[in-house]
């Protein structure tokens, strides 16, 4: 039952991301505000540093 629960939390918890992501993304005042955060943000993202780094 507890793997029940777990597969429930994390489908819902990445739901709730997705749809909080989308509000996000969907806001006037944060699209005015991403645009001064956007020239210090990354473009890409080194998948394999961050795997190691979630495995040590």
């Amino acid at each position: 039952m507890s793997v029940v629960r777990y597969l429930i939390a994390a489908v819902s918890s990445g739901v709730l991301f997705g749809v909080l992501d989308a509000l996000i993304n969907v806001n006037p005042l944060a699209v005015r505000l991403y645009k001064y955060l956007r020239p210090i943000s990354r473009e890409r993202v080194q998948v394999g540093a961050g795997v190691i780094i979630d495995l040590i």
